[in-house]
């Protein structure tokens, strides 16, 4: 299940990162089908271009989106989040509520392609990790 970008999409065939990410997975064999139902209404500020002190927090994330999707869709082996990048979270940690509302008996995980550090460009690709993301008072954070 693609994050969506964060502001809404203007068209069908809009840039959207995470589900070019799900499409790709899905042809590798790699996930079962793309579900898109994350849907953004609200834009927030993009986290990448946000001055320090101004990225969207989890709850900007969860007050901008909402799932939308069909009552026939079931996922029987789990949901994975699927995103470009990841940080600290706050995409993830946003996001995890609205669809644990939607599939309550499911297991959800989260996928991002690449990993970065606040404020530092990414100079290298590096073996990918399994980690935690969790929420301190809004405050995100990530291991490793």
């Amino acid at each position: 299940m693609p994050i969506p970008r964060s502001a809404p999409l203007r068209s069908r065939d809009a840039l959207w990162p995470a589900r070019r990410i799900c499409e790709a997975l899905v042809a590798a064999n790699l996930g079962a089908i793309v579900v898109p139902a994350l849907v953004r209404h609200t834009a927030v500020q993009k986290s990448a271009i946000a001055p320090a002190g101004q990225r969207p927090g989890p709850i900007d994330h969860l007050n901008s989106a909402k799932v939308d999707i069909d009552s026939t869709v079931s996922a029987k082996q789990g949901i994975t989040l699927v995103d470009d990048f990841i940080t600290r979270g706050a995409h993830f940690l946003g996001m995890y509520p609205l669809v644990a509302n939607a599939f309550p008996h499911q297991t959800i995980s989260c996928f991002a392609l690449v990993r970065t550090n606040s404020f530092e460009e990414v100079t290298a690709m590096i073996a990918p990790v399994t980690g935690t993301i969790k929420n301190h008072g809004g405050r995100p954070s990530r291991v490793p």
